[in-house]
């Protein structure tokens, strides 16, 4: 399989959240806007204000897990 890098809008719950963890279980690489982490206890998260146009968003080049 040759893995991909998903960006999935809502991840938190529902089908956005079934669609994080399937792409997941499969080896994929999976960035999801949410509005809070509840719901994400199990994935790596990292807090990132839109509304600051000076803000900076690290995505590692791999994520274990």
């Amino acid at each position: 399989m040759n893995p991909k890098t998903y960006l999935l809008a809502g991840g938190n719950s529902g089908i956005g959240h079934a669609t994080l963890q399937l792409l997941r279980s499969d080896g994929h690489r999976v960035i999801a806007a949410v509005r809070h982490q509840e719901g994400l206890e199990d994935v790596e998260t990292q807090e990132f204000d839109a509304a600051q146009p000076a803000a900076e968003l690290h995505i590692p080049e791999t994520i274990d897990g």
